[in-house]
């Protein structure tokens, strides 16, 4: 007699998690110049990295990913953040160095819950003046070669 297989895929079928069930996903490094359509759906999504690829902007809709506690996208060519970050109530570290970010959205300010704050290596001007009122921050790097972090 043959045994039979318990419910569940079989060993030689692949189960991948549902959208949803996804808490960490690692797309760095990947060459990417736009993030995956498919990231959108993964609405438990807690961490994200997006680091070392060729993103030139973030699309809007990362904003929506409301689970997020983690989202580096640091190595790639953005130029700005979507103001959308700002409804991440729940983010607590983001790193976004090594960009060509020159300005900061105006709601960052909104991003209560953010510890951790990393924006080295970029064209900003000075170290931003709405990191001043996260209230949780205890930690940011804001460092350019020729000024130095000012939160630490």
């Amino acid at each position: 007699m043959r045994p039979t297989a318990g419910p569940g895929p079989s060993p030689t079928e692949t189960a991948a998690p549902p959208a949803g069930a996804v808490s960490v996903l690692d797309l760095s490094g990947r060459d990417l110049s736009e993030v995956p359509a498919s990231v959108r759906g993964h609405t438990s999504l807690r961490r994200l990295d997006l680091s070392d690829n060729r993103l030139p902007q973030l699309p809007a809709w990362l904003g929506r990913l409301t689970e997020l506690t983690c989202l580096d996208v640091s190595g790639n060519e953005l130029t700005t953040l979507p103001a959308e970050l700002a409804d991440l109530r729940k983010l607590t570290r983001l790193s976004a160095d090594r960009n060509q970010l020159s300005a900061l959205p105006n709601r960052l300010g909104r991003l209560t819950a953010l510890t951790w704050l990393s924006l080295t290596d970029n064209p900003l001007p000075g170290p931003p003046a709405r990191a001043a009122g996260l209230p949780q921050l205890r930690w940011g790097e804001f460092r350019r070669p020729h000024w130095t972090p000012v939160l630490a």
